[in-house]
């Protein structure tokens, strides 16, 4: 025991001395701490500051997958049904719209620096067929205020998923999972997301 004392107070006493005999001052060509956290490093990257959510990009998407998608949709018309209209023919080019629409959003989007989903694109232009009821007296109404819609609610889920990417990759988003209490312990889980835009 007396040992591990004088070989403690040794150590003390060398430390002093040595901290006492070299100054602490840095030395003036030392290069400065290169280190920079991942989330530092993805709010300079362009790449994620362009996929942030532009309104600009949202209209030009808009107007690109109504343009293409109308354009595929009477394609298709004319080459199924020709000058005699048809249901046949007006359901091909209804599909070819809803497959075509949502395609061009996303690729007119990728080419201008977002990062969406491709299928949120599909998912947002088939939520805007829901917007009239099922029961409506005028099916076509329906059907042509969807077809109105469906450039902008594609757009709109596209760049909200271009958004949340780039929130996530720079750190302003987080989500978790928080269990549920109850009186026989957990019961459940709660979802917590929290971000700033």
């Amino acid at each position: 025991m007396r040992r591990v004392a004088l070989i403690t107070s040794a150590t003390c006493v060398l430390t002093t001395a040595i901290a006492q005999a070299q100054p602490l001052t840095p030395t003036p060509d030392a290069p400065p701490s290169a280190a920079v956290s991942p989330t530092e490093a993805a709010k300079s990257d362009p790449k994620v500051q362009k996929a942030k959510f532009s309104l600009g990009r949202y209209f030009l998407e808009a107007l690109a997958g109504g343009l293409v998608g109308s354009a595929a949709a009477y394609g298709t018309y004319k080459a199924a049904g020709g000058s005699k209209p048809g249901l046949g023919a007006a359901l091909e080019a209804l599909g070819a719209d809803i497959v075509v629409t949502p395609l061009a959003v996303w690729g007119v989007g990728e080419a201008m620096g977002g990062n969406g989903s491709l299928g949120y694109s599909y998912v947002g232009g088939l939520v805007a067929f829901a917007g009239t009821p099922a029961g409506s007296s005028n099916p076509g109404l329906a059907l042509a205020i969807g077809e109105v819609l469906m450039p902008f609610a594609s757009a709109a889920l596209y760049e909200m998923t271009s958004h949340i990417w780039a929130a996530s990759q720079d750190g302003s988003i987080n989500a978790s999972v928080v269990p549920v209490y109850g009186p026989n312990g957990v019961v459940g889980a709660g979802l917590g997301l929290g971000g700033s835009f």
